[in-house]
């Protein structure tokens, strides 16, 4: 073993640092860099707050890595900053020829004094409006429904907490509201609401608009709900989350979540590592074109209920079909009636709308959830049944806007003028992060000089 050891340590090289890490100043909220390098060679490193070696599972609030890049590296990064992180650190750098430690770098972390803003309202349903902050608001001030209002008499009776769901430091609220007018314009304003800063800066004087959505045909409405285990129906419907603090809200085109979760949401980029364990609901109108009676089916990966209304009320449902595990195909109804995927035939008139509406319960692997239907007198067999088309199909979505687009931009006499087809609002940035609306909210025809050296980019926002 010693003849082993010599052999190897032929090649290694004392460590001696180069550069030490510097003292920084930073504010809170921010990110900080802290840099070593040093010579030799086999090096090993790992970073130090005072007397503690820092841990690499240390999380934010919202979950992400408080030291993205790890902390057994020459460069340590600290991400959203708070007040804790402010002290001396120092790294530790291995060598089997002798340790060195770093000189010890101060690290201050200011007070952010600015306030919140609001960067996001929507409308996700004609009662929901989501708002987004640009930044975390203490949980005591951001659940309470006095600091909203929405124009037009519109009132707020609750508010729900999500992204993520309960959570203490939250910057996204549903407002659970009065019936919002289809195709109406709003403004919501907030009062009140304070950060998690140390400062616990309140919101200024702000009012941000939406419209509120449109009863449109060819789609259902999706609902999102994440972070809830178990594979059962009733995990989601039993969960604090559900009705009301929806993640997020898509449409589906037909009766098929296929297109969104492509067999395995957590292969989609938009969600990842949530797409096992959720809960989605399903739900709009069907229009029969020819009255009948109609036997319907319905699929899954995990479990899902199906539910027909009476009418075009919601509250008229009743359950009709369930799929209690996973993965069959759309199956034939036995003469006992025991194949619980396929309903009993159902009456339905022409041109009337029916609310429908299905639950899907994800745990891990595959998912989606798919429904079908046959009017009596049809021979297809089930198996060969495809989900039903969105021409029979209509949901409350946003309003469809005629596509942006930008013309060819001129120069002339050293001003660039920039237009535009369609209705947006005119931001601008630097960097293709932070965007800001262009001072005046200009119409399409918009003139600039560039600044020599510099450059900024343009898009258009709806």
């Amino acid at each position: 073993s010693q003849q082993i050891t010599q052999h190897f340590s032929i090649a290694w090289v004392a460590a001696a640092i180069t550069t030490q890490p510097a003292n920084t100043n930073v504010t809170e909220a921010g990110t900080l860099t802290l840099k070593v390098a040093a010579a030799g060679y086999p090096n090993t490193y790992q970073w130090f707050k005072g007397d503690t070696a820092l841990d690499p599972a240390t999380a934010n609030f919202d979950n992400s890595l408080h030291f993205p890049q790890g902390v057994t590296g020459p460069t340590l990064v600290i991400s959203q900053l708070t007040a804790d992180d402010a002290g001396q650190y120092h790294v530790v750098i291995g060598n089997p020829l002798g340790d060195k430690t770093s000189a010890t770098a101060t690290v201050a972390v200011a007070n952010d004094t600015t306030a919140p803003t609001v960067v996001f309202v929507g409308a996700g349903s004609t009662n929901r409006v989501r708002v987004v902050f640009s930044r975390p608001i203490s949980a005591n001030t951001i659940s309470v429904p006095v600091h909203y209002s929405v124009s037009g008499g519109v009132t707020v009776s609750d508010v729900a907490v999500t992204q993520p769901i309960l959570a203490s430091s939250p910057s996204v609220v549903d407002l659970i509201t009065s019936g919002l007018t289809p195709g109406q314009q709003y403004t919501v304003s907030v009062t009140g609401v304070k950060d998690t800063r140390a400062n616990n800066n309140v919101i200024g004087t702000n009012s941000t608009s939406f419209t509120a959505p449109v009863l449109r045909q060819g789609i259902l409405n999706w609902d999102f709900y994440e972070n809830i285990g178990g594979t059962s129906v009733e995990s989601l419907t039993s969960d604090l989350q559900y009705p009301e603090a929806v993640y997020t809200n898509l449409v589906l085109t037909n009766f098929s979540t296929s297109a969104i979760t492509g067999g395995d949401l957590a292969g989609n980029p938009g969600f990842g590592s949530l797409g096992n364990n959720y809960g989605s609901h399903v739900y709009g109108w069907l229009t029969p074109k020819e009255g009948g009676n109609y036997t319907f089916f319905i699929r899954s990966d995990d479990a899902s209920e199906l539910w027909l209304s009476t009418d075009a009320q919601a509250a008229n449902v009743s359950e009709i079909a369930y799929e209690p595990g996973c993965c069959n195909a759309f199956l034939e109804q036995k003469d006992d009636g025991s194949v619980l995927q396929t309903s009993q035939p159902i009456h339905l008139d022409a041109n009337k709308p029916y609310y429908i509406e299905a639950f899907q319960k994800e745990g891990g692997g595959g998912d989606y959830v798919e429904v079908a239907w046959r009017k009596e007198g049809d021979t297809t067999a089930a198996g060969s049944l495809t989900p039903i088309p969105g021409s029979l199909l209509s949901a409350y979505g946003p309003a469809v806007v005629a596509d942006l687009k930008f013309d060819a931009p001129t120069l002339t006499a050293g001003k660039v003028t920039i237009t535009w087809s369609g209705t947006g609002t005119l931001q601008e940035s630097t960097d293709l992060v932070t965007w800001t609306p262009v001072a005046g909210n200009p119409a399409s025809g918009f003139s600039v000089t560039p600044a020599a050296g510099a450059h900024k980019f343009y898009r258009l926002v709806h």
